[in-house]
């Protein structure tokens, strides 16, 4: 008998999976790695990527269902691609240095001002500074942030809607 002939029975509300060269039990529907999540979202349906080029394509996934540049959505490939803008754009605004403190861009949910791009100072919050956020030198860099980019990638870039 060869390991390929083998039948594995999980035992009841229980299904297997293997880990590098063992083989695992898990409760069904538990999904506890990445790759886990990436099968649930990706495998044989509709995914999309962002190519070499820079371009947003889809296919049905199998092979490279865990590819970490899959998006969900074409919106979603999209915020991708205008977060990495951001981030770029700020990389050379800030002569390549990391800025904790100084200015971020973001967005104020306002029924007055239409949800305006608006710009607000990184400082200390409750306990400690914001972090998370892409933050620029002074506020004219984070104002020519968004000249360069234009206020729609911005808003593409902070979105949640995605």
């Amino acid at each position: 008998m060869s390991i390929e002939d083998l039948k594995i029975i999980p035992p009841e509300g229980m299904e297997w999976y293997q880990e590098g060269n063992e083989i695992k039990f898990r409760p069904i529907g538990q999904i506890i790695s990445y790759e886990d999540v990436a099968k649930k979202l990706f495998l044989e349906k509709k995914t999309y990527f962002i190519n070499d080029s820079g371009n947003i394509r889809s296919l049905d996934v199998n092979n490279h269902y865990k590819d970490p540049n899959n998006c969900t959505s074409e919106k979603q490939a999209q915020k991708l691609l205008a977060i990495n803008k951001l981030m770029n754009v700020a990389k050379y605004l800030n002569k390549g240095e990391t800025v904790e403190y100084g200015y971020y861009i973001c967005i104020y949910e306002n029924v007055i001002t239409n949800d305006d791009v608006s710009i607000d100072v990184a400082s200390d919050t409750v306990g400690g500074i914001r972090k998370g956020c892409i933050n620029f030198e002074t506020e004219e860099l984070a104002r020519q942030a968004i000249e360069i980019l234009g206020e729609e990638t911005i808003k593409l870039a902070l979105s949640t809607d995605w």
